[in-house]
C-alpha cells in the first residue's frame, strides 16, 4: 500500500512538473518570438536618430509613461480592462502621445505593431497545430476570444465587452509579465495616434 502511495504521489509529481516546464518553454518560445518581432520592426522603421535602447525598450517605456499620466491605474487586467475603456471611449488625450515621443526623443508609432495573433498561435508550426487539436487551454482560448472579436469589427468602442473578454482569458500570473501586455499596448497606441 507504501509503494502504491509512493508512485501515485511520483506520478502526479512527474505530470506536473512536465506541465510546469512546458509552460516554462512556451513562455521562453513566446518572449522569444515577441522579441525577434519586435527587433524586426527596430531593424526597418527605427527613425534616425532613435535611440535604439528605448525602442527596444519601448513597452516598459510606454507602459511606466501611462502609469506616470495616470492613464493607466495599475498593471493589473482590471487596470488594463480601464485603459481599454478609456482608450475607446475619448477619455485619454492624444497630446500626450506626443508628449511620450518627446521624452523619448522619436516618434515610435511603427514599433507599436498592429494587433496580431502571430506570438501566441503561430510561431512554430506545431503550436498552432496544437492549439486547433486540443481546443482547450488559456492560449486558445484567448485566439478564439480575438478572432470573434476581428469577426465583429475589431477594436472599437462597440466592441468593448470582447476586448474585455479577450484580457479575461489570459491568466493572471501570465498578464504580470510585459510580454503579454504588450497586444494590448499596441492597440492603443495604434488606436490613438
Amino acid at each position: 500500500m507504501r509503494y502504491t502511495i509512493l508512485i501515485i504521489t511520483l506520478i502526479f509529481a512527474s505530470c506536473a512538473s512536465k506541465k510546469t516546464s512546458s509552460d516554462i518553454i512556451w513562455d521562453e518560445k513566446f518572449e522569444l518570438c515577441s522579441e525577434i518581432e519586435l527587433s524586426k520592426r527596430i531593424k526597418f522603421d527605427l527613425v534616425e536618430g532613435a535611440n535604439e535602447t528605448s525602442a527596444k525598450n519601448i513597452y516598459p517605456l510606454f507602459e511606466i509613461f501611462l502609469l506616470e499620466q495616470e492613464i493607466l491605474k495599475d498593471i493589473s487586467i482590471e487596470g488594463y480592462k480601464d485603459l481599454m475603456y478609456k482608450t475607446f471611449f475619448d477619455k485619454i488625450d492624444t497630446e500626450v502621445f506626443r508628449k511620450f515621443s518627446m521624452e523619448i526623443e522619436f516618434e515610435p508609432f511603427f514599433l507599436f505593431a498592429t494587433p496580431n495573433l502571430y506570438c501566441y498561435a503561430y510561431p512554430y508550426p506545431y503550436r498552432e497545430e496544437q492549439l486547433r487539436k486540443l481546443k482547450k487551454g488559456w492560449q486558445y482560448e484567448f485566439c478564439l476570444a480575438v478572432n470573434k472579436l476581428e469577426a465583429e469589427g475589431g477594436y472599437s468602442q462597440k466592441n468593448i465587452n470582447l476586448i474585455y473578454n479577450s484580457l479575461d482569458k489570459i491568466p493572471k500570473e501570465k498578464f504580470s509579465k510585459e510580454v503579454y501586455r504588450r497586444f494590448y499596448l499596441n492597440i492603443v497606441y495604434r488606436t490613438l495616434n
